[in-house]
């Protein structure tokens, strides 16, 4: 198989992998689980998975870091990260999951907007652009006729994906780039989990009275929603360079929405379809974003 074809469906599985992610959480939340319970057991196993293969794949040499990247790291997933999972597993409590998922797909254009103002990077007409088709995607989503709705779910999708603006710009520090991207996301998930692990049992919410169904659904989150697919998108990558995959993995939102219908019974308007297509094109606009064009890269593509 030629590397691009491989590489291109490798990034192809884990981005399916990850739009199904929220959706199998909200049937999970219906089998009793909550947001602390779920996120603690799913970054908990797939950080010995990701251990396990960074181990066998890198070496233990490779995971010796300095503190200051530890401490970079810690803020990136046990803060940063934990933060972002906080309130968007939240918000898919009060709105749809496709809603929350549209508002949360904002973040690769905020990205690009805040790296503009606060980093004083390079503004190139495409990224003004994007930013116009984005917000009246995001505009129409939210302000379409519907049955009814959770401004406050709302309100937590859409700060889910400005905190993950900051996340991004934190992924561009020197302390992160010098590092193995694989030694990286390791460590990241094992800071969500042991922030997730901590909150949940200060909050008394690190146990709930689940399902069987709910206990197959949040072990399937760790191993087939979060280890494989981060694995598969590092060996995609390798194959294709990460602004390929940034394009290939727009379809993340797309499967989301697809799944949320399918498999919540979630109805989305004509309307609310149309401002779906341009949230998604303003992101495609995004990373197609040449570095001659700017110095601002294709947004780096990390599970929620």
């Amino acid at each position: 198989m030629r590397s691009l074809t491989k590489g291109s469906l490798l990034v192809l599985a884990a981005s399916v992998c990850y739009g199904i992610m929220a959706v199998a959480t909200k049937i999970a939340y219906a089998e009793g689980a909550n947001p602390q319970f779920m996120q603690a057991i799913r970054f908990g196993l797939a950080a010995i998975i990701l251990w396990i293969y960074g181990l066998a794949t890198k070496g233990r040499d490779a995971f010796r870091i300095s503190k200051a990247q530890l401490a970079v790291l810690f803020l990136q997933g046990g803060i940063m990260c934990y933060a972002v999972g906080m309130l968007f597993y939240y918000a898919i409590i009060f709105i749809p999951v496709s809603l929350a998922t549209i508002l949360y797909s904002f973040h690769p254009v905020l990205t690009n907007v805040f790296a503009i103002v606060i980093l004083k990077q390079k503004i190139v007409g495409k990224q003004i652009m994007a930013l116009i088709i984005a917000f009246t995607g995001i505009v129409i989503a939210v302000w379409a006729p519907v049955t009814h709705m959770s401004w406050f779910g709302i309100l937590l999708a859409f700060l889910a994906a400005v905190v993950n603006c900051f996340n991004f710009m934190i992924l561009e520090s020197k302390y992160i780039k010098e590092m193995d991207s694989v030694v990286a996301v390791t460590y990241n998930i094992t800071f969500r989990a042991v922030s997730f692990i901590v909150t949940g049992i200060l909050t008394r919410q690190l146990w709930a009275d689940v399902s069987l169904r709910g206990w197959g659904i949040t072990l399937s989150t760790a191993v087939f929603f979060t280890a494989f697919p981060t694995i598969a998108l590092f060996l995609g990558i390798k194959e294709i360079g990460s602004a390929k995959a940034s394009i290939i993995s727009t379809v993340d939102p797309v499967v989301t929405i697809m799944f949320g219908m399918l498999l919540l019974g979630e109805v989305l308007s004509y309307l609310q379809l149309s401002g779906v297509v341009l949230v998604i094109a303003s992101v495609i606009m995004v990373n197609r974003i040449k570095e001659s064009d700017s110095t601002t890269k294709p947004t780096k593509h990390q599970p929620v």
